[in-house]
């Protein structure tokens, strides 16, 4: 098979790949889109805010307050759901014969490798957005208050998509999906614990953590080392795991 990468071969292997994994893809965003429209409903009732706006200086504070909820809640969200969709990367790959199905498709390796790494990270960021959006409709429906649009996660500066906290969600995004990689059987809760006895470790040893991670521009290349180091780890594993390289 012509190892070469060839766009066209690409997309159509992800649309195949996108058909054949249909209903896992929709079982996951699907769950996503929900819980998020839920607990952003439920956090307005419990906050009752369409009772509550009833002068401007209050319409201010409540829906900072309000905006601040619900940021944190997408952000915890878009955390979450993160490491959950992309722990799924390489799940077909939990028994030989998922392997061989995937061995004999008639693509490049970049080119499947590239497939699962369009589905599980870039295409759950799309849906991500596309669950805020569905949410903050839900949230103005709900609400029936003349200020509900201006008090929506639209019409504000503040936001989830800021370089800090979208650095730490690509590097525990890449980390999963090398997990995924490794672990393709319960990959999040073998990945997660993984990750829990490190932070436990970093914990008592915060002089060597304070050495990665001290100043916004280490931040940023200590980051990005881990991200790039995750994902060609992960396509190494994921080149290993075909199985017709154990019988060469």
């Amino acid at each position: 098979m012509n190892q070469t990468f060839a766009p066209a071969r690409f997309l159509n292997l992800l649309k195949r790949y996108i058909v054949e994994n249909r209903k896992q893809l929709t079982f996951l965003y699907g769950v996503m889109w929900g819980v998020m429209i839920l607990v952003i409903l439920i956090l307005t009732r419990s906050n009752n805010i369409h009772t509550l706006v009833t002068a401007e200086s209050d319409s201010i504070t409540i829906g900072l307050r309000e905006i601040g909820e619900r940021i944190a809640v997408y952000t915890f969200f878009l955390l979450g759901f993160g490491s959950i969709v992309s722990s799924y990367m390489f799940s077909n790959f939990t028994s030989k014969r998922g392997r061989i199905s995937a061995l004999m498709v008639p693509a490049s390796m970049t080119e499947k490798y590239l497939v699962r790494f369009t589905v599980y990270i870039i295409g759950f960021l799309v849906m991500f957005v596309i669950g805020v959006i569905l949410s903050e409709f839900a949230y103005i429906c709900y609400t029936k208050h003349p200020d509900a649009f201006r008090l929506s996660f639209f019409c504000n500066s503040q936001h989830i998509f800021n370089d800090s906290v979208m650095l730490s969600i690509l590097s525990y995004q890449a980390i999963f999906a090398l997990g995924s990689a490794i672990w393709p059987r319960r990959s999040f809760f073998k990945t997660f614990t993984v990750i829990f006895v490190l932070m436990v470790f970093g914990m008592f040893n915060t002089s060597i953590v304070a050495i990665f991670f001290n100043g916004r521009i280490s931040y940023w290349v200590n980051c990005t080392i881990i991200i790039l180091a995750c994902y060609v780890l992960a396509w190494i594993r994921f080149r290993k795991i075909q199985v017709i390289q154990r019988f060469m």
